[in-house]
Formats: C-alpha cells, sequence, structure tokens
C-alpha cells in the first residue's frame, strides 16, 4: 500500500541534520534530496556519486560505528511516485558543482525534484 503525502515523514531541517557532524576545511556539506525519482534512475544517480565525487569523504559523526552509518551508503525509500532519498554529503566544491549540473539535468529529463541544499 502506498502512503499519502500526510503519512509520509516531516523531514527535518538541514541544521539539524549536520550540527554533529566533523568534515575538513576542503569539503563543503550539502544535503542531497531526491524524490519522485523513477526507480529505474538509481543506478544512474549512484553512478553519477561515483563519477563527479571521487574525493573519499571525510565526513564523521563523533561516536557513530563506521560500518553502520548512512555516510557509506545512499538509504533509498519508496515514496509515492518512486523512489526518494536525504543524504549528506562532503566533497570539494568543485566535484559538489559537477554533480550538481549532472543531476539537474537527468532531473529535468525525467521530471523529478532532485537539489543539493547547502548545509
Amino acid at each position: 500500500m502506498t502512503p499519502s503525502a500526510l503519512e509520509l515523514p516531516i523531514p527535518t531541517p538541514v541544521e539539524e541534520l549536520t550540527k554533529d557532524y566533523t568534515y575538513s576545511a576542503n569539503s563543503e556539506v550539502v544535503v542531497l534530496t531526491i524524490e519522485a525519482m523513477p526507480r529505474g534512475l538509481r543506478p544512474v544517480v549512484e553512478a553519477l556519486m561515483v563519477d563527479c565525487l571521487s574525493t573519499p569523504s571525510d565526513l564523521c559523526m563523533p561516536g557513530a560505528d563506521p560500518l553502520n552509518d548512512d555516510g557509506w551508503f545512499t538509504a533509498w525509500q519508496r515514496d509515492p511516485k518512486g523512489l526518494r532519498c536525504r543524504q549528506i554529503l562532503a566533497a570539494p566544491a568543485a566535484e559538489l558543482h559537477s554533480f550538481t549540473d549532472e543531476l539537474d539535468k537527468l532531473s529535468e529529463q525525467y521530471h523529478f525534484d532532485a537539489a543539493l541544499e547547502q548545509a
């Protein structure tokens, strides 16, 4: 059964998501939000992450188990129109710019919502 929009959880504000994380001065931290993405595009977006975000992330949450931390994988969820995710990313500005450009093209072509919001 597909949940209605009223049953979907309210997103946590970006500032709240990132307040306890540490990262290097060379990285910028953003929150990737994707909604209503066709399911078949999941491997395409993940390939864009690999290609565009090539610098290993040094983002860490104090006290978190690195093997179970959300930073190691993208936690995709079903939404009424396809897939969604919300993930914190840390990478050099040039890599984030490249990823944003490619993701924008993909989202325009396939009519889904995608954004990277500065944390």
